[in-house]
């Protein structure tokens, strides 16, 4: 039986949640001793395998994951980058409707670039699958991986009649799935109450959680070969290393809510109503130079950071894979502060480094982090979450069990085999399903 082809459709290729699961997705869909390569994986040659193709209208050598750069990215081969000339928006605006005559011309050329494709795996912006499904009527069945209604998201706002067919055509493009997949129980609800007319079975089936390759699972592979390395496990419980903040800069991340919980226990420690060592603060992410509202926010935030007048904030944007393990093996509590966020798979990573994290009870954290097990949940306040870190910093024994239970948490549930197990029964769906549709459309003409 011929592998299937997997060819993945995603706007641009840059560094974020949803790129990570993409790439992922397309690790998870290849041989497993492809890893072998790479990564030391040891993956049983009898566990499915298929080919992949990756297209983009935009992959920047210097804002991209390690995996997709040229020339050394082990994935670097299979990217293809199509529509670079389509403008990101209009001089009015329009970065919405821009977003969306990208997608289109980009799934047109996968489809006609690929006519032997298997499966069709779109993420984002749904606007590419009628011109599959609808418009050509592929054979390959068509995923539809949906990390959060667009429409929830989207500020761009112009007119009311220019938001409401942006948001109208999304849910209606949507409808023309094969199979839509969501990231998480908080968005699958946020999908059946943002678009009605869609039909999401409310089981786990259509739930497929974003991972990462474990510690744990990795120490399995390698038959614990590393020794003598540090280990996320083994840290110095009197270590004192940093609050870290792993973000793309974006407003909605609310970092500012960081800041000011970092200058709350500043306050305290001063005055004495505080006797726990404040370690320095790093404001690490994801920075794009293309991007307007990374560079406005990063500004904004660095004002904040002098209003504070605070030395030991730092600010590290767009940092280097080397730079982000070297954040994950040393800080002492990781904060995540985005509100409602559809996911976020950086607790993900900083779980399995051994770091408990402190995060807004919201969303999807709430599904992957157990409050006061491998971190904790609080609400969106300044003093609550300057209280959680204080706690954690008072505690350097629990935080050590925490970091713990934390990764055992992370390869239980959110590690690469049991991705790619729940990846391939989903990918054996979306094909059947896609072979069905095509079939039955083209007898009934």
């Amino acid at each position: 039986m011929a592998k299937p082809h997997v060819v993945f459709i995603h706007l641009d290729l840059g560094i974020g949640g949803a790129e990570s699961l993409v790439l992922n997705l397309a690790k998870a869909t290849l041989p497993p001793n492809f890893a072998d390569q790479h990564d030391d994986d040891d993956g049983s040659p009898n566990e499915p395998s298929g080919s992949i193709s990756i297209y983009t209208t935009h992959c920047s050598p210097s804002h991209c994951y390690d995996e997709v750069r040229p020339p050394n990215g082990p994935l670097s081969p299979f990217v293809n980058v199509r529509g670079s000339w389509i403008p990101r928006k209009l001089s009015l605006g329009g970065t919405a409707l821009c977003s969306a005559l990208r997608i289109l011309y980009l799934t047109s050329c996968a489809m006609s670039e690929n006519p032997d494709a298997s499966v069709f795996v779109l993420d984002v912006l749904p606007t590419g699958v009628p011109y599959l499904v609808e418009y050509n009527n592929v054979m390959a069945g068509v995923l539809f991986y949906c990390h959060f209604p667009d429409k929830l998201l989207t500020r761009d706002t112009v007119n009311e009649l220019y938001r409401w067919v942006l948001d109208t055509t999304e849910e209606w493009a949507m409808s023309f799935s094969d199979l839509i997949v969501v990231n998480s129980k908080f968005t699958m609800g946020q999908v059946e109450q943002t678009f009605p007319s869609l039909f999401l079975p409310r089981n786990d089936s259509n739930i497929l959680y974003p991972a990462i390759e474990s510690s744990i699972s990795k120490e399995k592979k390698r038959n614990n070969r590393a020794k003598g390395k540090t280990d996320s496990t083994m840290k110095d419980s009197k270590a004192r290393g940093p609050i870290v903040s792993l973000n793309r800069f974006e407003r909605k991340k609310n970092v500012p809510l960081l800041l000011h919980a970092y200058d709350l226990l500043l306050e305290q420690s001063i005055k004495g109503k505080s006797d726990i060592h404040l370690p320095p603060l790093i404001i690490a992410g994801g920075y794009d130079p293309l991007n307007v509202e990374n560079v406005e926010h990063l500004a904004e935030l660095r004002v904040v950071a002098d209003e504070i007048l605070a030395p030991s904030i730092t600010f590290y944007p767009s940092i280097s894979n080397d730079q982000r393990t070297q954040l994950l093996s040393s800080a002492s509590v990781w904060c995540y502060t985005p509100h409602r966020e559809h996911f976020g798979i950086v607790p993900l990573e900083a779980m399995d480094a051994g770091v408990p994290v402190v995060a807004i009870r919201s969303g999807g954290p709430m599904e992957t982090i157990v409050d006061g097990v491998t971190g904790r949940l609080v609400e969106y306040a300044v003093k609550g979450f300057a209280d959680a870190i204080a706690s954690i910093l008072a505690d350097p024994n629990n935080s050590k069990t925490m970091g713990r239970r934390g990764r055992e948490r992370v390869d239980q549930v959110f590690g690469m085999d049991t991705f790619r197990k729940q990846w391939w029964e989903l990918l054996n769906e979306a094909q059947k399903r896609g072979s069905e549709r095509h079939f039955s459309r083209t007898f009934s003409y």
